[in-house]
Formats: C-alpha cells, structure tokens, sequence
C-alpha cells in the first residue's frame, strides 16, 4: 500500500477512481517514489542530534574542517562553555575566514553571552 506524505488521502465518489489511478502511477514511478515515499538513511547530523552523549558523534568529525568548528562550537554553547566557544571561534575565523555559518555561530555567541557582556553586543 502506497502512503502519502502531509496526511493526503484520496476523495470520495466518482473521482476517487481518476486519482487512484493517478495515486498508482506516482507510488510505481521510481523517480515519485524514490524521492518522496522512501525513508532515508540516517545521516550524521541526525546522529549528532539525537546522541545521548554529543561528544561521541563530534570524535567522528575531522578536527580543523569547517564542519568540525561550527559543530564544536554550537555543542560547546549549548554547554554553556562560552569562552571556550569564543575560542574555537577566534580559531576557525583565522583559519576560514568570515562565512554565514561563523556568522551564525558569532550571533548565537553574541546572543548567549548578553546577559554578561551586554556591550558587545
């Protein structure tokens, strides 16, 4: 039996038979079907998210890579770890430079830190 995604159910009456058909050909068709009504692999940010301990999930991370300094650093602010956060972030904008995601990791810094450092930001 093909299910729809969002809940979708099929009419009643005279039309249910035009979109039974229609159901039908979309659940055979590969491309429909792969993409829409397959369930994925679980992927590392899945693993990151719903790992007891985040820190296991992070030692699969390559140290240095860009991946590895916005997750570290978003694992350490929801630690509380600000300085350390700071620091790692002070590293990865030597290293990469400035980008939406050290942008974003720097806001949410900003942001957390407000109560003891409200003038900078």
């Amino acid at each position: 039996m093909c299910s729809f995604p969002y809940g979708f159910s099929l009419p009643r009456g005279p039309q249910r038979l035009l979109w039974g058909t229609i159901a039908a050909l979309l659940c055979t068709n590969p491309a429909f079907s792969d993409r829409f009504l397959s369930a994925e692999e679980i992927g590392w940010i899945e693993d990151f998210t719903l790992a007891t301990t985040q820190q296991t999930a992070l030692q699969q991370l390559v140290p240095g890579t860009e991946d590895h300094f916005y997750y570290h650093c978003l694992w350490l602010q929801q630690q509380g770890r600000l300085e350390e956060s700071e620091r790692q972030l002070n590293e990865w904008h030597k290293r990469y430079g400035r980008n939406g995601r050290t942008q974003e990791i720097e806001h949410r810094q900003r942001l957390l830190s407000f109560p003891q450092q409200a003038d900078r930001t």
